[in-house]
């Protein structure tokens, strides 16, 4: 080897510190993509909407739990069958509930993912990374589990709030008792927005060389899908409502096959997961339903939701890892 190809910096000779082993080189790449967002502002507007909504739905319960209890003093009504289920109903509305709550959840994986990969392959930034001791799937698992984290803190931590807050205020009432299972099931149903939108984004990402061109194209898939299947579910069940009407035993099946249909989506396979996670049927919801058919509702069937949330979770990520390539590094 000729001395024009010796490193001039040879200090690393003398190194004596600490080394870290490859397998620490996914949480790597996760630090870096945690360190990057949060320095965003457009990383917080999202969080700070969140954490409104769910004071908001906090704030509801508060008021429609002292008032059932009010009307049980008073002789007015028992109460007590609806506060049960009611706290179940304010942990799902938390989590999924709501257009709104999942387009903040969608708007804030974009602004982390969109260009986690992307803005990778623009600069050739895998020259770099794949260079090193790191393999794709340390590549790829510190890319997701970055964006995952990220956005699993911001769904799960207010609904931990919440939670606390329902314990504090009624552990004198039961809480525990009538609830067991409901922090696991909180946690489990808090996960499924995290990881849906997290491996979607991250295996879009990694097909661009444009942090935008991959957000359109999630923003897309996410509203393209979410309409075609919500209006055909919609249809599909007010058909289901007339044939309710007429006595149709098949009516009742059908009706909860629309509602499997309308939450074919990413939005929807959140909302309908922890419907079924939580235990808590529609007619749960403490606010009123368009049309007056909320007492006829019912969750969506689990598992057409749980196979097809499995294959927006791994179908991306199996695109992402065949994309995603490593540099042959010539010697010499």
């Amino acid at each position: 080897m000729s001395t024009q190809n010796l490193i001039a910096d040879r200090s690393y000779r003398n190194y004596d510190g600490p080394m870290r082993t490859v397998r620490a080189g996914w949480w790597v790449i996760a630090q870096s993509v945690i360190r990057t967002n949060i320095r965003k502002i457009a990383f917080w507007m999202p969080v700070l909407m969140i954490v409104l909504i769910h004071l908001f739905y906090g704030l509801v319960f508060f008021f429609n739990h002292n008032l059932a209890q009010g009307m049980r003093e008073t002789g007015m009504g028992s109460g007590r069958q609806q506060t049960t289920f009611t706290y179940a109903s304010c942990i799902a509305l938390c989590i999924s509930e709501g257009w709104l709550r999942g387009l903040l959840v969608f708007i804030q994986a974009l602004v982390i993912g969109a260009g986690a990969i992307a803005a990778d392959n623009q600069a050739n930034a895998l020259l770099v990374y794949l260079s090193r001791p790191l393999t794709k799937i340390d590549y790829l698992v510190g890319k997701w589990f970055g964006v995952f984290l990220l956005l699993w803190c911001t769904t799960v931590i207010p609904a931990l709030l919440v939670y606390i807050f329902l314990f504090s205020n009624y552990s004198d009432e039961d809480f525990l008792k009538l609830n067991p299972y409901l922090l696991p099931r909180l946690l489990l149903a808090s996960l499924v927005p995290a990881v849906l939108n997290a491996s979607l984004v991250i295996g879009i990402s990694s097909w661009f060389k444009s942090g935008r061109m991959a957000g359109a194209t999630y923003a897309g898939f996410y509203f393209v899908v979410g309409i075609i299947t919500f209006v055909a579910g919609s249809v599909m069940a007010r058909n289901a409502y007339l044939n309710q009407d007429n006595d149709d035993p098949n009516a009742k099946t059908t009706v909860q096959w629309a509602m499997t249909l309308r939450d074919a989506n990413v939005g929807g396979i959140t909302e309908g997961l922890a419907m079924n996670i939580l235990h808590v049927k529609p007619q749960d919801d403490p606010f009123p339903a368009v049309g007056g058919h909320k007492r006829r509702l019912m969750p969506p069937h689990t598992w057409p939701l749980v196979a097809l949330g499995g294959a927006f979770v791994l179908l991306p990520l199996a695109a992402a890892y065949k994309k995603v390539r490593a540099v042959e590094i010539i010697s010499g």
